[in-house]
């Protein structure tokens, strides 16, 4: 790869390195939730503030995403897969959906969008299982022919991949949609 494009996927990985922490903080947070909530403690002005921003968050890291997405296939010429190509399906039209849903607080658009980030966890999680070497995806990875679904372009971290970030965005929104569909009487109480 050339040098603009190590330092493109440092930055990526680097990112999905921080949101990964953030994913990991999140479900740490709502599991101490509940049980500060047995104690009759609670995180609702965390929540309240993550649900006000969710929109704007996932909007903000969907765009991230499909710019890298784009930069690899245009601008750094790596060949996408079909499994790529599948991901890229279900990431790309989340940028108007979540901007909509941003837009008019349309909470039909955040279902389309949780729906489309279950099935994105689906086939990068499958990906990600594929390029670590535990099987061979002949029937996914030749729908579109191309290049091969297990050849890695590149691994950060000890275990970053491009199917990783997928993973890593996808849960992300799907997170983020979920706290937009819990009612305000769900929130915990203070």
């Amino acid at each position: 790869m050339s040098p603009l494009a190590n330092t493109v996927t440092y930055l990526l990985s680097l990112g999905t390195l921080v949101a990964n922490f953030g994913l990991a903080i999140l479900i740490i947070l709502i599991f101490l939730d509940k049980r500060a909530n047995k104690k009759g403690k609670s995180l609702h002005v965390y929540y309240d503030h993550l649900k006000r921003n969710a929109l704007l968050l996932g909007l903000v890291s969907i765009i991230v995403a499909t710019i890298g997405s784009l930069f690899y296939s245009e601008i750094a010429n790596l060949p996408p897969c079909s499994l790529c190509w599948i991901q890229r399906i279900l990431m790309f039209p989340q940028i108007v959906i979540i901007g909509f849903a941003l837009y008019y607080e349309s909470h039909r658009a955040v279902r389309l969008s949780a729906i489309l980030s279950v099935l994105g966890i689906m086939f990068a999680g499958y990906h990600a299982y594929l390029q670590y070497g535990f099987g061979e995806g002949h029937l996914l990875c030749n729908l579109f022919g191309g290049i091969s679904c297990s050849q890695r372009y590149f691994l950060e971290f000890g275990y970053i991949t491009m199917p990783i970030m997928s993973l890593t965005i996808f849960v992300l929104l799907l997170l983020l949609t979920t706290f937009v569909h819990i009612p305000k009487d769900k929130l915990p109480k203070i």
